[in-house]
Formats: C-alpha cells, sequence, structure tokens
C-alpha cells in the first residue's frame, strides 16, 4: 500500500459541509486489506464466466492510504483510495480489469474512510466505468458508469448517485451500487454465444 499526499480535501469537505447521513456503511473492517480481499473474492467468484485479469499484471485492485485523516462532523477516518487504473492513467483506455473474452474493461475508483475506532469502513465516492473499445479505431464505442460524487454534486441537476450511458449527460439516478452489483450487472446482460456485453 502506498502513501499520497492527497485523497480527499479537508477543505473541501468543510466547504461543502458533508454530513455522515451522505456516507454509505460497508461494515466492520478491522484493516482495508480485509476489504480488498472480499473485492478480490467478489472479481473471482464470476471468473468461471467471465473471466477478468488486470491490465496491468500482479493485482487486480491498488490501494492508497492518505497521509493525514479527515474529519466529518464528529468523527476522524483515514482516508483510502482502492482503483484500478491509477487516477493518472484513467484517460489512457484501454485499462483496468480486462474481461477476456472481448477485452471490454471496467475501470473502477472507490473512496474510502475508515473509522479505526469502530472499525467502521464508509463509502465517500465512487466510479464504476465500463466500456468497450474498438481496436480497429482505437476508440471507445460504448460505455456506461455508476458514480457517487459527493465533492462534485450539482442537484437538482446532478443526483449523488448516477449513472452515464454513452455521454456525460444526462445524469440518470441510480440506487447505491458496488463492485458486485455491476458485475453481476454485467454478467445478467452477458451474451453467451457471442461472448460480448447484449448492447
Amino acid at each position: 500500500m502506498s502513501q499520497l499526499k492527497v485523497i480527499v480535501k479537508q477543505d473541501e469537505i468543510d466547504k461543502r459541509v458533508v454530513k455522515l447521513e451522505e456516507l454509505h456503511l460497508l461494515g466492520q473492517y478491522n484493516n482495508i486489506g480485509d476489504y480488498c480481499n472480499q473485492l478480490v473474492k467478489c472479481v473471482n467468484s464470476i471468473s468461471h464466466t467471465l473471466p477478468i485479469h488486470s491490465y496491468k499484471p500482479g493485482l487486480l485492485f491498488e490501494t492508497h492510504k492518505q497521509k493525514t485523516s479527515i474529519k466529518i462532523e464528529d468523527r476522524t477516518f483515514a482516508a483510502f483510495l482502492i482503483c484500478n487504473p491509477v487516477p493518472g492513467l484513467k484517460k489512457e483506455k484501454p485499462n483496468g480489469l480486462i474481461i477476456e473474452h472481448d477485452l471490454s474493461f471496467i475501470q473502477m475508483k472507490e473512496v474510502l474512510l475508515h473509522d479505526v475506532r469502530t472499525k467502521e469502513l464508509y463509502c465517500f465516492e465512487y466510479s464504476y466505468h465500463y466500456a468497450i473499445w474498438d481496436y480497429e479505431d482505437n476508440i471507445e464505442k460504448y460505455f456506461f458508469r455508476y458514480d457517487k460524487d459527493i465533492l462534485l454534486g450539482n442537484p437538482p441537476q446532478k443526483k449523488l448517485y448516477h449513472l452515464h450511458v454513452i455521454k456525460k449527460n444526462p445524469h440518470f439516478e441510480s440506487p447505491i451500487i458496488n463492485l458486485n452489483g455491476v458485475l453481476e450487472f454485467i454478467l445478467h446482460n452477458w451474451d453467451v454465444k457471442r461472448q460480448c456485453l447484449d448492447c
């Protein structure tokens, strides 16, 4: 695990007046490694139908910890980023978690807050971007992305939890989702005969 200077800026949290109720509880974890292991199990659980590997050999997910803690209301949290790819490589598509059958890919990012005292782990923000890449024309020809944006929120135009399909706008309101939900959605819509998403 590497340390980053900034994952979440305290002044942005204060400016936006982020409330604890805007976080959603993921459960109690002694450490972030336990949660990462759960993510790996989630990917492995569908590998019999959708084999997935990382574009970068090695770990499926990179984990980074912010050097300083974050305060929201009366609670203090350690901030973590779990991602694939690392943020600096997000625009260098295709990358992330690669689905071997058609080489479509998932880019994921979760910003998590861990209360070391209570062991509660909260999701602060997330992004799960699924895309189909045209390898002949070298362009992204289809995508959908589930986002949770606390700091970039601009209601009523954009809900806290929203979905993009093919374009950045509009922002469709969506339920809370996690990586497992995104993988199940892909699996549910997977065309087994053509070995690609049925879209």
